[in-house]
């Protein structure tokens, strides 16, 4: 294989990197807001059925815990509630999901487009002329941050699919 061959072998597979750590991403989030919203459910429906509680005498309310005694359980189960909601509302993990999801495939034509760069047969000017119009354009796409361990299993992932990083630099 020839250095340029490597190389665009090396950018397809940090490419290809990319693309999964931002699924991986999308997954995450869309997860979150998956439990948080069965949760809001879950609490705000157990709160709603709790609103006359059963005739118990005085000694056993007594020896309830805390949390369970009507006058605080409906406070602290709705406060439980409300967080979730804030959260939900303020880290929107729906929306997060689908821009990954997003960049991930825009991540995914790329890789293709270097595939079909290094696959075909094209003359050496155009090789270099269309792989520089693909790295231009991974260049100027508008990225957002992956968290490490997600980059990492994507890292895992692609890692015997392509030779070596960088290794077509000799030392």
């Amino acid at each position: 294989m020839t250095k340029r061959e490597l190389m665009l072998l090396d950018w397809t597979r940090k490419v290809h990197q990319l693309e999964y750590a931002h699924y991986f991403e999308s997954t995450m989030y869309s997860w979150i807001y998956t439990i948080l919203s069965i949760s809001i459910i879950a609490i705000t429906s157990v709160i709603a059925s709790s609103y006359t509680f059963p005739e118990i005498s005085t000694e056993d309310y007594n020896n309830l815990y805390l949390i369970f005694r009507q006058e605080f359980f409906t406070a602290i189960f709705s406060a439980v509630a409300a967080l979730f909601s804030a959260v939900l509302t303020f880290l929107r993990p729906n929306e997060k999901s689908e821009k990954h999801r997003k960049l991930g495939l825009e991540y995914e034509k790329i890789r293709h487009e270097f595939e079909k760069v290094y696959t075909y047969n094209f003359t050496e000017t155009s090789i270099d002329f269309k792989a520089n119009k693909v790295k231009d354009r991974w260049d100027n796409i508008d990225t957002l941050y992956v968290l490490p361990w997600n980059y990492k299993k994507a890292k895992k992932k692609v890692k015997d699919w392509y030779p070596t990083p960088m290794s077509f630099i000799e030392k």
